[in-house]
């Protein structure tokens, strides 16, 4: 509480002396104990409003600082985070103000200075004066109002740049071996180089200097404890310690000089425990959702934004989720909770394969302790038998029960279409040229008869109708197979099998003589399988060109079609 002294001197000048006495004695008695306000208990985030009352207070020290908005003053409003015992001591004064005319309304009397005094002007360094509004006596001054009551007077001061000049001094009696209260209230009136000043008593600066707000027309109260020890007589000043030649301009209202004592109590603020609980750490395999449930509360707000009990959520990391719990009363808590990502395993199937027809393929995949393939089976290794080409998936878990997949493709090659010659027919004697396509490779069985085993064409010279069989063999190894009849029958003509067209008019053509009109087709290969000759006609006859030109000597061969019925073989040309 606030108490203007001055006024309560001005009073007791009027009251009978043994008044004064006992009113005295009681302050003395009175002032030397404090109560603050009882135990209190808020929600966490919560205010509590701290008190103290008392009689003729005069500054208060709050501790500890934590959670409070100020520490001196008499009620500050309480932030504690945990439950906290504050203690407040409270300066109490026993006396009224033993200095005359400290909130200067009486005008330039009753103290000294070792500034020049000037009631219109103060524009000059070390001058001062006595006013209701530093901008009356300059006009660059903050137009400010007193501290006491707002329209009273005040000491307006130019300070000077140099240190350790006192600009206001009073002697007053004082009791020996008494604590005394010295205090002033400062305003700053221009901004720039706020002042800075320092108490002193008896020659005998206190404590350390004190500069005035830095902003215009703010009060803000100074003070210094002084006890007086053997000393009956004090000489308190207000010394400047600015050194700036700029600037050190302020005022100054209601200077106190009072004896007192320090009381003290406590109270005590309890945080309301809310018991918050969001559950275990936990951890969850990637890409899995973790169930949050909290609980503690009647009302539940998570980071998330989720504001339900439970929460099922799928964290992209290591997340570790805030829950606010809030119970029936309104009290907050807060927990938390981690959730640990398991590392998924790394799941292979296999590299894709290439299979031929009809084959299998084994799959076996890793990564894992347990597996599932799409096939249904369980097995680390598969072996399967795909029609066509497929996919194969498989879900691999590991110890942790994480879960991962791959897949592979088994393509299956197109197999090798392997095309033979028609059913031939030859006469005995004769060979029946065989061919065979669709393949890289070739394979002929039986042997019996044949020019060769291994390549697209043979002679088949059997002795006795045979059925010849070709496996062909591509290049990715796929088979397929074909069948070719050669049949022994009796012959009415006479295929010769050399010739010698060399122009000597003996066997210089080759041509087939038979008899009857049966429908006649021949054609002659080269050793490649290249069609060189063509005839429909039993007259026309192959002269042993190609395309106008002599055919080399060599083997050739000839597929003859009478009616319906085939015949096939070779014929060797010599020149």
């Amino acid at each position: 509480m606030m108490f203007k002294w001055i006024k309560f001197k001005q009073l007791l000048v009027f009251l009978p002396a043994f008044f004064i006495l006992n009113l005295l004695s009681l302050s003395a008695k009175s002032q030397c104990s404090v109560e603050a306000n009882g135990d209190t208990s808020i929600c966490r985030g919560g205010t509590a409003h701290l008190s103290v009352s008392g009689q003729l207070m005069f500054g208060y020290t709050w501790s500890p600082s934590t959670g409070l908005n100020s520490t001196f003053i008499s009620s500050p409003a309480a932030h504690p985070q945990t439950t906290t015992t504050y203690h407040v001591s409270v300066t109490t004064l026993i006396d009224s103000n033993l200095i005359i005319n400290g909130d200067f309304e009486l005008g330039n009397t009753g103290f000294s200075s070792n500034y020049t005094y000037n009631p219109t002007s103060v524009w000059n360094e070390a001058t001062y004066a006595i006013t209701t509004n530093p901008q009356i006596v300059h006009t660059n001054f903050a137009s400010c109002s007193d501290h006491t009551s707002g329209t009273g007077k005040m000491m307006v001061v130019n300070g000077a740049a140099t240190p350790n000049t006192t600009f206001w001094c009073q002697t007053v009696a004082v009791q020996p071996n008494t604590d005394y209260a010295f205090s002033t209230w400062v305003t700053t009136v221009v901004p720039e180089s706020p002042g800075i000043m320092q108490f002193s008593i008896n020659n005998q600066v206190l404590g350390t200097p004190f500069t005035a707000p830095p902003t215009n027309c703010i009060w803000q109260q100074f003070y210094e404890i002084w006890n007086s020890g053997s000393a009956t007589s004090a000489n308190i000043c207000i010394v400047n310690q600015n050194t700036a030649t700029s600037g050190n301009d302020f005022a100054l209202d209601d200077i106190t000089f009072k004896p007192f004592c320090v009381a003290t109590d406590s109270v005590t603020v309890t945080i309301k425990q809310v018991p918050a609980f969001a559950g275990n750490d936990t951890s969850v395999c990637k890409g899995d959702p973790a169930h949050l449930s909290a609980s503690g509360g009647v009302q539940y707000l998570w980071d998330s934004g989720h504001h339900t009990k439970d929460v099922l959520i799928i964290p992209a990391t290591d997340t570790i989720y805030y829950v606010t719990v809030t119970d029936n009363q309104g009290c907050k808590g807060e927990d938390s909770i981690r959730i640990s990502l398991l590392p998924l395993p790394i799941a292979e199937a296999g590299e894709d394969q290439y299979i031929c027809p009809k084959s299998s393929a084994i799959l076996t995949a890793s990564g894992g302790a347990n597996y599932a393939w799409s096939t249904g089976d369980n097995t680390q290794s598969i072996t399967v038998f795909p029609p066509a080409s497929a996919i194969y998936q498989v879900s691999i878990t590991d110890t942790n029960g994480c879960k991962n997949s791959d897949s592979l493709i088994i393509f299956v090659r197109i197999a090798p279409e392997v095309v033979t010659s028609a059913d031939t027919g030859i006469c005995p004697g004769i060979p029946a040229y065989l061919m065979a396509s669709g393949a890289a490779h070739y394979s002929w069985s039986p042997l019996t008869g044949l020019s060769d085993t291994t390549t697209s064409s043979v002679l088949a010279s059997p002795e006795e109708t045979t059925t010849y069989t070709v496996v062909g063999t591509d290049e990715y190894g796929c088979k397929d197979s074909a069948t070719v009849k050669v049949e022994i029958i009796e012959c009415d003509f006479t295929i010769p099998n050399v010739f010698t067209p060399n122009s000597d008019g003996k066997n210089d053509i080759f041509f087939l003589d038979y008899k009857g009109n049966k429908k006649y087709d021949l054609k002659i290969y080269n050793r490649w399988g290249k069609a060189i000759f063509e005839s429909t006609r039993k007259d026309y006859f192959w002269d042993g060109t190609i395309n106008g030109k002599p055919a080399a000597s060599g083997t050739y061969f000839y597929i003859l079609l009478l009616d319906k019925t085939k015949y096939s073989g070779s014929l060797t040309l010599l020149r």
